[in-house]
């Protein structure tokens, strides 16, 4: 990505990425050394049963939190904006049902 570009970020690197990945890894961190071995209480391995889930919901909220607080280039304050309609000329009709019927006239021809 261009160093302008919407996707730059930090020298390259989406920063509020990489911190929610290592933070929704944490919390199932000691299931997996449990996994490997290594003992742990019974509630861990349960609570490792849920590793993926959890480490979703918690790196998604981490993420979420982070664009909130450091937003990154163009993120807009108040919902989605598309650049402009877009809209290609073949796909033009002003929503009468006789462009319809036109339209599927010109589609049986082809």
């Amino acid at each position: 990505p261009a160093k302008e570009g919407l996707y730059h970020f930090w020298h390259g690197w989406g920063i509020q990425a990489y911190v929610a990945y290592i933070i929704g890894i944490v919390p199932n961190f000691y299931g997996f050394l449990n996994n490997m071995g290594i003992d742990a209480p019974d509630s861990v391995t349960k609570f490792y049963y849920f590793a993926y889930p959890v480490g979703l919901v918690v790196a998604g909220a981490v993420y979420y939190g982070l664009c909130v607080l450091f937003p990154p280039p163009l993120m807009h304050k108040n919902g989605w904006h598309e650049p402009e309609d877009y809209v290609r000329e073949d796909e033009e009709t002003t929503g009468d049902v006789g462009d319809f019927e036109d339209d599927m006239k010109t589609i049986e021809k082809k």
